[in-house]
């Protein structure tokens, strides 16, 4: 491109040319009396400048900058259960698959009696990576909400701001956001886990040993109670009638028949254990037996 000098001298060069056939015609013309390089000056040159200014600026943008953090997350509430008492968990992951199974997400989390505000960062390789195909996760506690309602804010490194409210029931968490740039939240209702229940699954290899699946139902059954949960997302499990349970985040089993259950139990813990050991020892090979309580105990 031509510097701004050349151009100078191209303008003058032409100007001059221009002008001295102009006054080859007409000498008298009052115009032409002023000076060639004060019209120049005073008029062209300024124009030119602006121009070249516009048409010469660099673009600031520069392609070749790459965010770490992905722009979309997943926000999923669950109770963290504990013989101690129960807290809200805000369990995220990343939508975009990584390369490790073990990469987390770093977050800040400021909390106070009022509000709870929460940055996700950037996502945090592992110093040993388990190989695999999996979503960063990260499981963020918010102790001791006693209050009725407080504002949330979610933001991407502290930039991309999100305004909500956390609403907090006797029986159900409610996050109430008014806007959802870079996440989704996965239930916006989370129904709180009932006081003194188990829930879990019965699986077994093949539909020959349904038989066995009944009787151990008939034992629990003599420990445990049905009941009426309301129908919704606990959490650890989602009820979508009174019959029928869907127990969340399953380990994969090669078991091709599964019954889940949930029953309130307030007896004796030591019969259930009796109950599974005798199961489990008999027939080891064949059936897996999963069970948890509203306390976090697995068994």
């Amino acid at each position: 491109m031509l510097n701004f000098i050349q151009i100078r001298a191209a303008f003058l060069k032409r100007i001059r040319s221009r002008f001295s056939n102009s006054v080859n015609k007409n000498i008298r013309q009052p115009a032409m009396q002023q000076p060639i390089p004060e019209i120049l000056n005073r008029c062209l040159f300024p124009i030119l400048g602006v121009l070249l200014f516009f048409g010469c600026s660099k673009d600031n943008t520069d392609p070749g900058i790459l965010v770490d953090v992905p722009t979309t997350f997943n926000v999923r509430m669950i109770e963290h259960l504990d013989s101690t008492g129960r807290s809200l968990s805000f369990q995220v992951s990343t939508i975009e698959f990584r390369d490790c199974l073990n990469e987390t997400i770093d977050y800040n989390l400021f909390q106070n009696q009022n509000s709870v505000q929460l940055s996700l960062n950037e996502i945090v390789a592992p110093e040993t990576c388990m190989e695999g195909s999996a979503p960063a996760t990260v499981s963020i506690l918010l102790p001791d909400l006693v209050k009725y309602s407080y504002k949330v804010q979610i933001s991407l490194k502290n930039t991309i701001e999100n305004n909500g409210t956390l609403i907090n029931e006797d029986t159900r968490y409610r996050l109430d956001m008014e806007t959802f740039n870079g996440f989704q939240v996965l239930n916006p209702e989370l129904l709180k886990v009932p006081e003194h229940v188990i829930w879990g699954s019965f699986a077994f290899r093949s539909e020959d040993m349904a038989t066995i699946s009944q009787a151990f139902f008939q034992e629990l059954e003599q420990l445990a109670h049905s009941g009426t949960f309301p129908t919704g997302d606990y959490g650890h499990f989602y009820v979508i009638s009174d019959q029928n349970v869907f127990i969340l985040d399953q380990s994969p089993s090669d078991l091709s028949f599964r019954r889940n259950f949930l029953y309130y139990f307030s007896g004796d813990p030591a019969d259930l254990t009796n109950l599974l050991e005798t199961y489990r020892s008999e027939y080891s090979a064949d059936i897996d037996i999963l069970m948890q309580d509203d306390l976090g105990k697995s068994w």
